[in-house]
């Protein structure tokens, strides 16, 4: 049965009368998309190569030659007073389907060239690594101010977040499937002012300092929304649809992956042949020293980092990591200073451990704005 297509919605250019009025940001789009990672591209084709309506947006009027015209190619076409974003909208780059990617971020032994019981044994041969990506929305910040920073609340609320952090690694969890010593690896923050100022107080609470102020991670529109995805996209800025939905789906793929990347490891032919004939030998052990070292291999290792950004940012990031349709992030709601984690297996398996968790904030100290 075929699946609805759920639009990807990541435009990559400005839309109607701006794009022809400004044809240097065309030229702009297109050093952007040649700089995005190759990896990325299927996402974000140009203009050029995207496809035409979808079923929903097909008028029943359209002949089959003006279907197989490009977006650009219909909007040129039409009257002024019948030009709409939402021919773009229906801008399918992907769909989305009901059976989990394998290889979502890239980093899967798929396709390498060498045979599977070969990548089994490389892969039971390293230490398990299981990633914890803790996403902190920023504190409550000044809506009124040009430089949006954080309100006498906020800091507050950040300041209780940052002792949350802290007693998490002061403890030792422990439960039926062992004990687990959190220590935080870095604090990334976005650069914008009121998740800077969020960063810095975690960061002085967990006696650390910020690693990288990153833009990527800046508050945008990650894609359009559905339902309401026809008055969303009209109403959007223009502009801001060619650039911030490639730029967060960077930040995604730069932080939300498994540890190790298995395509690297695999394609060394000679340490695959090595490790799969020591693990053969013995009953899989590779003998008695490399017995005892693989019961040691076995306990995985968690490395735990803090992510301090914007709420449509972890919405997205928690569609894309858990293969849900991304254009549903703004059917999730999240309170300021709250926590989400994500947690990516060595296996590429992907849980959500908690979303927009303010546990540690009174109720009076809970605000979304």
């Amino acid at each position: 049965m075929r699946r609805p297509q759920y639009v990807f919605s990541a435009v990559r250019s400005a839309l109607g009368q701006q794009q022809r009025d400004a044809p240097e940001q065309q030229s702009d789009r297109s050093a952007f998309y040649n700089s995005t990672p190759s990896s990325c591209r299927r996402f974000f084709p140009p203009s050029s190569q995207r496809v035409v309506l979808c079923e929903e947006q097909k008028s029943s009027s359209s002949s089959s030659e003006n279907r197989k015209l490009t977006l650009d190619q219909q909007w040129r076409l039409k009257p002024a007073a019948e030009r709409t974003n939402a021919d773009y909208y229906c801008a399918t780059q992907k769909n989305w389907s009901r059976q989990w990617d394998e290889d979502w971020d890239a980093r899967h032994p798929v396709n390498c060239g060498q045979p599977p019981e070969e990548i089994r044994a490389v892969m039971k041969s390293r230490p398990q690594v299981i990633r914890h990506i803790y996403l902190v929305r920023h504190g409550q910040y000044e809506l009124d101010s040009d430089e949006e920073g954080l309100t006498e609340l906020g800091r507050h609320q950040a300041r209780k977040t940052g002792r949350r952090l802290r007693q998490m690694a002061d403890g030792l969890k422990k439960d039926h499937y062992g004990e687990i010593k959190i220590n935080w690896k870095k604090v990334t923050s976005s650069a914008l002012l009121r998740a800077k100022q969020t960063a810095d107080i975690l960061a002085e609470e967990l006696g650390t300092t910020v690693a990288e102020y990153d833009p990527l991670l800046n508050e945008g529109r990650p894609c359009i929304m559905h339902p309401g995805n026809g008055v969303d996209l009209d109403s959007a800025k223009l502009a801001k649809l060619g650039t911030d939905p490639p730029r967060i789906e960077s930040a995604f793929r730069k932080y939300v992956h498994r540890k190790e990347n298995w395509k690297k490891v695999n394609s060394n032919r000679e340490a695959v042949s090595e490790a799969y004939s020591g693990a053969d030998k013995d009953g899989g052990t590779g003998g008695s020293a490399a017995g005892d070292q693989a019961k040691e291999k076995k306990e995985p290792k968690h490395e735990y980092e803090v992510i301090v950004c914007h709420m449509n940012v972890i919405r997205y990031f928690v569609c894309r990591a858990l293969q849900v349709p991304p254009e549903a992030w703004l059917r999730f709601r999240g309170d300021n200073c709250g926590l989400t984690e994500i947690i990516v297996y060595d296996d590429g398996r992907v849980s959500l451990g908690r979303f927009a968790d303010q546990g540690h904030l009174t109720i009076e100290e809970t605000t979304f704005h």
